[in-house]
């Protein structure tokens, strides 16, 4: 699965680049069923985040994350100029920790959800 990801470049800033989100196949002896397939984060910490109508949050860059979109749409801009747009369903990793950072700035006038897994 390719996902979106923020990364720090060697100017100082965040850029996006496309990364393999890789998934496994599902053991059926560990899982009791089969047929799908998963990628275990360890010890990510998981938090719904709710974001306001027209909201827009300063850059920051805060370590290892993965977005998923639940409800409204996002656009995710980089200290490099280049945004993303996010809409429900669909996933971001930033791993831009030593990179300018990335802001969120939430679109359509109405507010948005998203699972945040972090690192």
């Amino acid at each position: 699965m390719k996902v979106p990801c923020a990364v720090a470049g060697g100017d100082g800033e965040s850029h996006w680049e496309e990364r393999e989100l890789a998934l496994e196949a599902a053991d059926p002896a560990e899982h009791g069923i089969g047929g799908f397939a998963a990628r275990a984060l360890g010890s990510w910490d998981a938090a719904i985040v709710e974001f306001p109508p027209d909201f827009a949050g300063d850059f920051h860059a805060d370590g290892r994350s993965i977005a998923v979109m639940i409800a409204g749409r996002i656009r995710f801009e980089l200290s490099d100029g280049t945004s993303v747009t996010l809409g429900p369903g669909e996933v971001a990793m930033f791993e831009d920790a030593a990179g300018g950072g990335h802001r969120p700035v939430v679109l359509d006038g109405k507010g948005a959800t998203l699972l945040s897994l972090n690192a």
